[in-house]
């Protein structure tokens, strides 16, 4: 490992969950197989690196911001380059960002079952818990949960993206909503 791979590491590898997370939730289902979130998000640790002269923030929500910012760019130029040559401004689609917010807060409250109060840092460390959570989850669980929840769509588009049946999303929801439930329910000091 070189030197500057420990560097990124070091500094950035705690926001990696979080960052695929709203990754894949930029990239939408429809650019699924088509752009590679994480790629996207090597790129974008890469380039926070490169850039840390730039960086004058001093808290987790400033460094969020931040590294938010650097792979929203990255995703942007990604969706351009794969319309580089098909410039039709009825093809073009507008990436969901504000929406994505009030996605992860919801999946949040619906796994959780907690009220966070409107401090952004605690907005900012449930949606990094999120992140990590859903990185837990088995593949097919977790794609069914994104594209249900955080993308909106409904179960049959859920299971054509899949490639499964309807019934078979319901179970992938049922048991990824439970592992999320009970991967981020507070943990009690007593038995």
């Amino acid at each position: 490992m070189s030197e500057d791979q420990t560097l990124i590491d070091d500094s950035f590898e705690p926001y990696r969950d979080y960052l695929l997370l709203v990754a894949r939730g930029m990239i939408g289902v429809s650019y699924r197989g088509r752009v590679d979130a994480e790629e996207l998000v090597n790129e974008s640790l890469f380039d926070a690196f490169q850039q840390r002269e730039r960086f004058k923030g001093t808290t987790d929500a400033e460094c969020i911001a931040w590294l938010r910012r650097i792979l929203t760019d990255n995703v942007t130029d990604a969706l351009r380059f794969l319309h580089r040559e098909k410039r039709d401004i009825n093809k073009e689609q507008r990436l969901v960002i504000p929406d994505w917010d009030q996605s992860c807060s919801r999946l949040f409250e619906i796994t959780s079952g907690f009220t966070s109060p409107s401090v952004k840092a605690v907005k900012n460390e449930q949606e990094l818990l999120l992140a990590g959570a859903l990185a837990e989850l088995p593949e097919n669980q977790r794609i069914a949960v994104e594209c249900h929840h955080l993308h909106g769509c409904s179960l049959a588009e859920t299971a054509e993206a899949l490639g499964c049946t309807v019934p078979a999303v319901a179970g992938l929801l049922r048991r990824g909503l439970r592992q999320l439930r009970e991967t981020l329910q507070p943990k009690s000091e007593f038995p």
